[in-house]
């Protein structure tokens, strides 16, 4: 499986405690390599699938979409806040799901948006 990023989760996880990104990476990673044990995942809407991080009492969440070609594509990373995940999060990673989408099927990999 191939990790692609939406660029501004770099900056936001870049930004963050160096230990939440270690957190951060083991999960990664071990979605990377279908080792689902212990990975709390959540279908989100019919595209989108949610990864649950905890991490020093708090929830964050990152936003993924399976693509073409055994890709898994992250397209939104936050600290959750409330008991469901916002509408505005869904519809924030869906924009950005569709400019994946489209990016990639145009040939364009790794632009900033």
């Amino acid at each position: 499986m191939v990790l692609n990023f939406y660029p501004q989760i770099w900056k936001d996880l870049s930004a963050s405690d160096a230990k939440l990104r270690a957190v951060c990476k083991v999960h990664l990673v071990r979605l990377r390599e279908r080792q689902f044990g212990g990975l709390r995942l959540e279908k989100v809407t019919a595209a989108l699938w949610e990864l649950k991080v905890s991490w020093n009492k708090q929830e964050f969440r990152f936003l993924f979409f399976y693509g073409s070609q055994q890709a898994i594509n992250f397209v939104h990373f936050f600290l959750k806040k409330t008991r469901k995940t916002p509408h505005k999060e869904i519809a924030l990673a869906t924009v950005r799901m569709k400019e994946m989408q489209l990016d990639q099927a145009i040939g364009i990999h790794g632009i900033p948006h």
